[in-house]
């Protein structure tokens, strides 16, 4: 395995003609001092490590360790499957062909996983990573940071800031975390997660999955059979969610088999639900409390729907009596 501790500009090659060349001979020829270096690993497992300076390092082939310590460095991976770290400062990081885990640290810092199954984390400040083809794993880091999944079947995950998570082609999962957080899910069968904060879903085409999570949340199905459901897994208690269905048909829940959602804060929770069809989308209640629904209409003439007196919907441009009639409601099962 060749170690390379770079100093000047340096080019480190070791090419086809040189297999006899040891990888002991060819550390020992690197002269190093500090600054902007250029450094290009082996055919081999390489170690590089940068230190001060704006340094451009590619491991080339095999699996290779860089990493880019000071400076606003570039580290390419090459092909195989390598362990990128960016250090300090702004960076750009590419793990070329391979598997490849890439860190950015500290920094407004560039990931691209390239080819293969990578994973990408963006590490403090605001940083943008690129899942590429393959599927891919992308972690946000401390910042507001943007995601793009790409290509094939990603896992995009947000983090304390507020960010941007793009699926891309493929079945993507999308997860917002904590933040105020825009979750993209673009082509394919989407899974997105708001989790925490006042977040926007857009499923986009296919058919996905949108759950808002905590806070007041806007959810927008796009095109295809899509399920939304602003407040996860609970009562919804204190918060006001926006479902969008946009699409073909789509279902809006307002409770699991296990709760009804949007209880204990009278009128100050619902579900503001939009653009629902009757005869095709659908509105899913809990199974196991049928009696404690009833139905009534605000000033506006919009079908308003409560539980045991509590507002835990409302259905903008359809009166109760066509709701109603329009055997619109599912129970969950």
């Amino acid at each position: 395995m060749a170690t390379y501790t770079p100093g000047a500009t340096i080019t480190a090659r070791r090419e086809a003609s040189q297999e006899t060349t040891s990888r002991e001979s060819l550390r020992d020829s690197l002269a190093t001092t500090e600054g902007d270096d250029v450094l290009e690993g082996t055919l081999a497992e390489d170690i590089i490590r940068s230190e001060e300076g704006n340094d451009l390092i590619s491991g080339l082939d095999g699996d290779d360790f860089l990493q880019g310590e000071e400076g606003q460095d570039t580290l390419n991976g090459g092909v195989g499957n390598d362990l990128i770290f960016g250090g300090d400062d702004n960076d750009e990081l590419d793990g070329g062909i391979g598997n490849d885990s890439l860190f950015g640290n500290d920094g407004m810092d560039q990931l691209s996983g390239g080819d293969g199954d990578d994973s990408l984390n963006g590490g403090r400040d605001d940083d943008l990573l690129f899942g590429g083809n393959g599927n891919d794993e992308l972690y946000a880091g401390l910042g507001n940071d943007l995601l793009f999944g790409g290509a094939d079947n990603d896992v995009l995950n947000g983090n304390r800031g507020d960010d941007q998570l793009s699926g891309g082609t493929g079945d993507d999962s999308l997860n917002g975390v904590a933040g105020n957080d825009l979750l993209l899910g673009e082509d394919g069968n989407d899974e997105l997660m708001g989790a925490g904060g006042f977040d926007q879903l857009s499923g986009g085409n296919d058919n996905d999955l949108l759950d808002g999570g905590t806070e007041n949340d806007t959810l927008f199905g796009g095109a295809g059979n899509d399920t939304l459901t602003g407040g996860s897994g609970g009562t919804s208690t204190g918060e006001i969610d926006i479902l969008v269905g946009e699409g073909e048909a789509d279902t809006f829940v307002l409770g699991d088999v296990d709760n009804v959602f949007y209880l204990g804060d009278g009128a100050a929770d619902y579900a503001l639900i939009q653009d629902l069809e009757i005869g095709v989308d659908t509105i899913q209640l809990n199974a196991n409390n049928q009696e404690g629904y009833d139905f009534g209409v605000d000033a506006s003439g919009n079908a308003l729907i409560f539980f045991n007196d509590d507002l835990i919907g409302a259905v903008l441009g359809i009166d109760a009596a066509s709701l109603i009639a329009g055997n619109v409601f599912s129970s969950a099962s």
